[in-house]
C-alpha cells in the first residue's frame, strides 16, 4: 500500500497513524522465543519478567510474548497522533462502559501518553501517542567528542544539551531515522548543558557520575525539568545511534513539584490519581541521600534510553585573525 499522508480512521477519528506492537499469549515462552529469533530473526530487546519483547527493525519492540495457560492475543497497540486523541478515546470509551484496564497516564522512559483498554473479543487495546517526537522541549543531546575509536577507547568528552528541533522520520513519520541536524538552546537551554568524562568499552559508553538537569515537558507540553543526581549513562553505541540506561536518583520534592505544576490538569484534576498518596508513597520508597534526621529525601531511577545520531549545528562565533584581530566568522556553521 502506498503512502498517502493521512491517518486512518473509520467510523471514528481515534487518531490512529499506526501500529505500534502485538502482544501474544505463549504456552512455551522459550520456544516461541527461539522461533522468532531463529527463523524470523528477531532480537530481544527486554523481559519484563519472563516475558521477552522482541524487536524486528530499529523500533524497541514489535512482539511482547507472555506466559499463559492458553495461546492467543494479549494486547494490540496503536500509534496516535496527539495526547489529545488518547483523551477522546478514553472519554468516548467510559462513556459506552467500555472496561479500562490501565491508564490514562505515560511511560515514564518515553514520556508517551497511553491508554489500555478491555476490547469485546477480551483482547486488550492501548493507544500511546508521539508525544516525545513531536515536542521539541523534551529534545536531549548528547555529544561526544574526543572519540578515537566507538570500540574501545579510555578518555571520552561527553556533553549534554537541550536540541531545539524535530527529529528526523521516515515518510510514514513513526520512524526515526539518523542523519537529522539540530541547533543547541543556547538561549533558554544553558541550564541543561552539562560536561563530563567517560570510556568506550566493548563498544558502550560508561560515564563518571554528574550531577544535571534534564529536558521534560510534562502533560500538555508545558516545559519542565527532571533534576538527576548521580547521574550515569551506559549505552550501546553504533554509527547510526545509541541504546542503553541512565540511571541516578532524581529529588522527591523535586520531582512532586513537577508532577503538580503539570500533570494537574487531567489526572490530578479529575481525581485519576492522588497528590497526596503519590507523595507519601514517594518519601517512603526514598532509598538516597538522608536528610539530617537520616530521612531519605531522593529515590533511585533508571531508564531506557533510545537516541538516533544527529548532526550539531553551531551558531558562528567570533574567532582571531592570522593578525590577532577578532573578527566574525565567514565559515558555514559547523557539524559535529
Amino acid at each position: 500500500l502506498a503512502y498517502r499522508g493521512k491517518r486512518y480512521h473509520g467510523m471514528r477519528d481515534a487518531g490512529i497513524t499506526g501500529f505500534s506492537h502485538i502482544g501474544l499469549c505463549t504456552t512455551d515462552a522459550a520456544r516461541d522465543e527461539a522461533f522468532w529469533t531463529t527463523v524470523c530473526n528477531a532480537r530481544v530487546s527486554d523481559r519484563i519478567g519472563d516475558a521477552p519483547l522482541l524487536r524486528i527493525d530499529e523500533v524497541h519492540h514489535s512482539i511482547a510474548l507472555f506466559p499463559s495457560t492458553t495461546a492467543g492475543i494479549q494486547h494490540v497497540n496503536h500509534q496516535v497522533e496527539s495526547g489529545d486523541d488518547v483523551m477522546r478515546s478514553f472519554r468516548f470509551l467510559t462513556e459506552r462502559q467500555v472496561p479500562m484496564v490501565f491508564g490514562p497516564g505515560r511511560h515514564p522512559t518515553s514520556s508517551a501518553k497511553f491508554l489500555y483498554f478491555r476490547g469485546p473479543d477480551g483482547i486488550g487495546y492501548h493507544f500511546t501517542d508521539v508525544y516525545l517526537r513531536q515536542n521539541n522541549f523534551n529534545r536531549a543531546l548528547i555529544e561526544l567528542t574526543n572519540v578515537d575509536s566507538l570500540t574501545n577507547d579510555p578518555d571520552v568528552d561527553v556533553a549534554v544539551y537541550r536540541g531545539m528541533d524535530t527529529l528526523m522520520t521516515d515518510a510514514t513519520g513513526a520512524k526515526l531515522i539518523p542523519g537529522g541536524l539540530q541547533r543547541i538552546d543556547e538561549k533558554f537551554g544553558k541550564k541543561y548543558e552539562s560536561h563530563f568524562k567517560g570510556k568506550i568499552v566493548d563498544g558502550v559508553l560508561i560515564t563518571e557520575p554528574k550531577d544535571l538537569y534534564w529536558p521534560f515537558a510534562w502533560f500538555g507540553g508545558q516545559p519542565g525539568t527532571q533534576h538527576w543526581l548521580q547521574t550515569r549513562f551506559q549505552m550501546n553505541l553504533t554509527e547510526e545511534g545509541a541504546r542503553g540506561l541512565v540511571a541516578g536518583y532524581t529529588p522527591v520534592d523535586t520531582w512532586y513539584y513537577g508532577l503538580i505544576r503539570g500533570r494537574s490538569q487531567y489526572h490530578l484534576g479529575t481525581g485519576t490519581a492522588s497528590s497526596p498518596l503519590i507523595y507519601q508513597a514517594m518519601r517512603r520508597l526514598a532509598d538516597g541521600y538522608p536528610n539530617e534526621k537520616g530521612e531519605m529525601t531522593a529515590l533511585s531511577f533508571a531508564f531506557d534510553l533510545p537516541m538516533v545520531q544527529v548532526f550539531i549545528e553551531r551558531p558562528n562565533k567570533a574567532v582571531a585573525s592570522n593578525a590577532g584581530e577578532a573578527q566574525k566568522s565567514d565559515r558555514a556553521p559547523s557539524r559535529e
